[in-house]
C-alpha cells in the first residue's frame, strides 16, 4: 500500500510540475508575442522617422541650391 501511495504522490508531483511548466511556457509565449508586436510597431515608427529625415534632407538640398543660385544672381 505504501508503494502505491508513494508512486501516486510522485506522479501527482510530476503532473503538478508539468502543469507549472506549461503555464510558464504559455506566459513566456504571450510575452514573446507582445515583444514581437512592440518591435514591429517600433520598426514602423523608425521607418516613418527615416522617411521624414530623407524628406528633410531633400528640402535642405533644394534650399541650399536656391540659396546658391540666388547668391550667384546677386
Amino acid at each position: 500500500m505504501d508503494w502505491k501511495f508513494w508512486r501516486n504522490s510522485k506522479k501527482s508531483r510530476k503532473d503538478h510540475e508539468l502543469l507549472l511548466l506549461k503555464e510558464e511556457v504559455s506566459q513566456l509565449t504571450r510575452k514573446s508575442n507582445t515583444v514581437g508586436e512592440d518591435l514591429h510597431r517600433f520598426e514602423n515608427k523608425l521607418d516613418g522617422i527615416n522617411q521624414q529625415l530623407e524628406n528633410n534632407e531633400n528640402a535642405i538640398q533644394k534650399s541650399l541650391r536656391l540659396e546658391y543660385k540666388s547668391f550667384q544672381e546677386i
